[in-house]
């Protein structure tokens, strides 16, 4: 386990042990989370390997693509840049993996083949006998916990890179001067700053499109997607109201979907408002959008990477791809927008992915200048704030491991997420209590921790209905032996799905 705080240099050194290991022959996988940040370590990395046997997988590639980069790395010595899914590549000599921000939720896969490439990693790095390192300024609690317990060896980066600092300001939304819902007088004066003195500004929101939430006064409920029991987001570039989970999309609305009602309140702001609204008050600005949907578009990296890098955007508004990895030297002033937003979710590790997001972006900052950050949020007196402040992983850590020790959440147990689903919601409902009882049944010894079926968080998805039985275990064996019983003892209904989730990092 490789650790330090942002800007130590971390991802410098990943790089000079895959040089190491390049020399000796071998190929090497380095794992990165997000297709965006594969230009940026690309272009690094041909700074020090021949650009015939640098390699990127993602997603993003077509299909002439993927196979010349299979074969390629089938049959000879690589260093393969790639995300999760980079895991499954049959590379040849292979003689270490290196994953980068480690903790990220991306690496784990909850399709209808639940994976962590992660994990995975661990057991490829035993099957071939060669070294693994993760790497973050933030680990995830469970990965620091085995480092904490001598389960992984642990060497942590002290020294930054660089010797500018940042100064951190809490900015309460409900107290201060705000010259919109989503803007403080404080913020505004601190972009004007950043723009006279030519230097860059990064605003985050972790949410894109236009509009988030539309809501109708009369009967209470918001404008949803008919296949899941999500809101709609409005986006405006393309005037649509999109599913961030289905995908389906349809024109946008003036009346409420459930009672025709037209005295509808438009609530929240996405990566598009935020553009809007700082070329408002900025309008020489140049400013650049990086979110999921501008990274969907071909090329976009190779296109944009270059002017960021140099100072050429004057403001990026950007969600938690922009986040990691990208070193941006005349950046000194990062924004936050809502930095409550996510606190909410109720997952157990919400607390964690919001001081690792806060942790993250406030890292970009005051790398080679001194440099601001500005959180503005409802609740200035979280601890996960006070802790970001200060960059205290520690101090975090020590926080958060109390609160999974008296909850018997992971580290301290397993967790596993018996996921049923189906298009009749009565016979999801009957199913789960089916699975419920039938696991009482086996469980006399008491081995597991058995909870009532419950509705999923998102309790339609795809037209689908989910109800979600957890269990919990110290031993993972226990899961494992549970799970094999009650495959054999139960009869599953052809059109109901049941997905049987290990170490979930998704709980909605």
């Amino acid at each position: 386990m490789l650790s330090g705080k942002t800007g130590t240099g971390k991802t410098a050194l990943l790089l000079f042990l895959a040089k190491k290991f390049y020399e000796e022959g071998k190929s090497i996988l380095f794992m990165i989370p997000e297709i965006g940040l594969a230009p940026h370590i690309y272009r690094r990395a041909l700074s020090i390997f021949p650009k015939e046997d640098v390699l990127i997988w993602h997603s993003g590639l077509t299909n002439a693509e993927r196979r010349f980069v299979f074969e390629r790395a089938k049959n000879n010595r690589v260093l393969l840049i790639g995300t999760r899914s980079s895991i499954f590549m049959p590379l040849k000599g292979l003689g270490t993996i290196l994953i980068d921000e480690e903790q990220d939720s991306s690496y784990k896969s909850d399709t209808s083949f639940p994976y962590n490439s992660r994990d995975l990693a661990f057991v490829l790095s035993k099957i071939y006998k060669i070294p693994l390192v993760l790497s973050s300024a933030t680990p995830s609690v469970e990965t620091y916990y085995k480092a904490r317990q001598g389960q992984i060896e642990l060497i942590s980066i002290e020294k930054r890179l660089f010797k500018e600092k940042r100064d951190t300001i809490i900015v309460n939304t409900k107290e201060c001067e705000m010259v919109n819902p989503f803007f403080s007088k404080k913020l505004i004066e601190e972009i004007e700053k950043n723009l006279q003195n030519g230097e860059q500004i990064l605003l985050f929101i972790n949410r894109r499109g236009y509009i988030p939430y539309i809501f109708c006064n009369d009967c209470k409920k918001f404008i949803e997607c008919k296949n899941c029991t999500v809101p709609l987001t409005f986006h405006k570039s393309k005037n649509i109201l999109i599913c961030h989970h289905c995908k389906k999309s349809i024109k946008p609305v003036t009346y409420c979907l459930f009672c025709n009602s037209k005295n509808l309140s438009y609530f929240g702001a996405g990566t598009e408002r935020v553009v809007e609204i700082i070329q408002n008050f900025f309008p020489p600005a140049n400013i650049l959008k990086i979110d999921r949907d501008s990274v969907e578009k071909r090329d976009f990296f190779k296109k944009n990477l270059k002017g960021l890098i140099e100072g050429e955007y004057n403001i990026i508004v950007g969600t938690q791809i922009i986040t990691k990895g990208i070193h941006l030297p005349k950046l000194t002033l990062v924004g936050v927008i809502l930095g409550e937003q996510g606190l909410s979710i109720p997952d157990f590790r919400s607390q964690e992915r919001i001081f690792q997001i806060i942790t993250q972006v406030s890292g970009r900052s005051g790398r080679e200048r001194k440099g601001r950050v500005l959180i503005q949020t409802t609740l200035p007196d979280a601890p996960i704030f006070k802790y970001a402040l200060n960059d205290d992983y520690e101090g975090f850590y020590n926080y958060e491991i109390e609160s999974r020790k008296l909850t018997n959440f992971p580290p301290f147990a397993r967790l596993l997420i018996i996921k049923i689903r189906g298009k009749d919601e009565k016979k999801v409902k009957d199913f789960a209590s089916q699975v419920f009882f039938q696991l009482q049944k086996n469980n006399k010894e008491k081995i597991i921790n058995l909870y009532p079926p419950m509705e999923a968080p998102i309790y339609r998805e795809r037209s689908e209905y989910r109800y979600q039985v957890y269990i919990k275990s110290e031993n993972p064996k226990n899961l494992i032996k549970a799970i094999e019983k009650l495959k054999k003892e139960l009869k599953i209904p052809t059109d109901i799905k049941i997905i049987f989730d290990i170490d979930p990092y998704n709980l909605l």
